[in-house]
C-alpha cells in the first residue's frame, strides 16, 4: 500500500485568508479536491498534517476519511513530513507520497504514473519532472522514512533530495499541476479560471 502524507499547516500568510479552506470548484474546498485527487488514485491511508488547533480545516475534513494530525507550531515544512511519517509508523505501509495541500490543479494520472513506477521500479524516491523541473508529489519508500525523520531541525526537504540526487528516479509529465501551488490570491484566480 502507498500512503499520502498532505501537508496543510502552512499560515497562507501571502494569500491573506486560509487557502486550503477555499471554495473549489462545485460545493469543495481546495483541500477536499486535493483529498480527492489522492483518493482516485488508490492511496490510502490519507493523512492530514494541520496547524495545531485548526479548527477551521478540522470542520471541513470531518466525514472524509482521513487521518487528522498536528504538526508541531513554527517549525516548518520539514516538521510536518517528519509529523506525517510518524502517523504511519504503525501500518505496513511502503512508501508514502508528500504531498502539498495546495496543488488543485495537480492531474491524478500524474500519482497514477508515481505508484506505477513505484510499483515497477521500487526505487527509493520517484518524483515528477516537468521541463527539467521537479514536481509534486514526492514518493518516499518506508527504507527512506528513518533518513528523514533524522534531519536537523534546519534542514528542508529540498536539501534531503538534493543530497539524494543519484536516488531519485523522475517520471517525465506534461502536467503543469505538478509545480503549480496557490500562493496568492491572483493564483487561486488563475486556477480556479484553468480549471473550468
Amino acid at each position: 500500500m502507498i500512503a499520502v502524507v498532505i501537508l496543510a499547516a502552512g499560515a497562507s500568510r501571502r494569500m491573506g485568508r486560509p487557502k486550503l479552506i477555499l471554495p473549489w470548484h462545485g460545493s469543495e474546498t481546495i483541500i477536499e479536491h486535493v483529498v480527492d485527487i489522492y483518493r482516485s488514485a488508490g492511496a490510502a491511508p490519507i493523512v492530514i498534517v494541520m496547524a495545531e488547533k485548526d479548527e477551521s480545516l478540522a470542520r471541513v475534513l470531518t466525514g472524509l476519511d482521513v487521518r487528522q494530525v498536528e504538526a508541531s507550531p513554527g517549525f516548518g515544512m520539514l516538521s510536518s513530513v517528519k509529523t506525517g511519517l510518524a502517523a504511519l509508523e504503525d501500518t505496513d505501509i511502503e512508501a508514502a507520497l508528500l504531498a502539498p495541500g495546495d496543488h488543485p490543479l495537480l492531474d491524478p494520472g500524474t500519482v497514477d504514473l508515481l505508484i506505477d513506477a513505484w510499483r515497477t521500479r521500487k526505487a527509493s524516491i520517484i518524483a515528477p519532472s516537468i521541463d527539467g523541473r521537479r514536481g509534486h508529489p514526492i514518493l518516499v519508500a518506508r527504507s527512506m522514512w528513518p533518513a528523514i525523520v533524522s534531519l536537523a531541525p534546519d534542514s528542508t526537504l529540498r536539501d534531503f533530495l538534493h543530497d539524494r540526487g543519484d536516488e531519485i528516479e523522475y517520471v517525465v509529465v506534461t502536467d503543469e499541476g505538478a509545480i503549480r501551488d496557490i500562493d496568492t490570491p491572483q493564483d487561486y484566480d488563475e486556477a480556479l479560471t484553468e480549471a473550468d
